[in-house]
């Protein structure tokens, strides 16, 4: 009965949870609903979304971040180790689907991907000029779904400095799966923009 910022199951049957309003992360056996472990992280959101904790799909990596800084953790069985922390201004975290050692920000004034577990840059996309707001990685199609300046655009995960779709729009909780942008709520609407895209 008690909402969460992240509910995550991962590629070797655990359950990661992190309840609002809370800095401790706890993980569950998925097949015996038995609790494995749970740590603490610092960073917590002012807001109740989550897109600011985030696990990657094998359950190897933890992050947590927000307007104050972040930290990225490695989990090995009950151990977890903190690998990178600063306090740059995060609005958003997400690990790339399959792709563990992938983790995209929004950061200060950029889109960012950076390889774990060295958190090392990839690539990153200057927004200073419009802001942005993510709203998902498709994991069907592996593109980036984010809203700006009006519009919802589309880029590939391994090239975001290309748009491959746009359309103009105010609904900055949209999620796209399998190239379908999907809004919820009262009047909720399903398109498939697979033939509109530039690729």
């Amino acid at each position: 009965s008690i909402h969460t910022r992240l509910a995550s199951l991962t590629s070797d049957d655990r359950f990661f949870v992190v309840q609002k309003d809370s800095t401790v992360c706890t993980i569950f056996n998925t097949l015996t609903g038995e609790k494995i472990t749970d740590f603490p992280f610092t960073y917590k959101t002012i807001y109740d979304i989550p897109e600011y904790v985030t696990v990657s799909y094998d359950g190897k990596y933890f992050c947590a971040s927000s307007e104050n800084g972040m930290e990225l953790f490695e989990i090995i069985d009950t151990t977890t180790t903190l690998l990178y922390t600063d306090t740059r201004d995060y609005q958003a975290a997400i690990f790339v689907p399959t792709q563990s050692d992938k983790l995209l920000l929004r950061v200060d004034s950029a889109i960012e991907i950076r390889q774990i577990p060295g958190f090392n840059l990839i690539q990153t996309l200057d927004i200073s000029a419009e802001g942005a707001t993510i709203c998902n990685i498709d994991p069907a199609s592996m593109s980036l779904l984010y809203y700006q300046n009006h519009a919802l655009k589309v880029c590939k995960i391994n090239d975001i400095s290309e748009t491959i779709f746009k359309i103009r729009s105010d609904q900055k909780t949209c999620k796209m799966y399998n190239n379908k942008l999907l809004t919820y709520g009262k009047g909720g609407i399903s398109f498939d923009i697979s033939p509109y895209l530039s690729y």
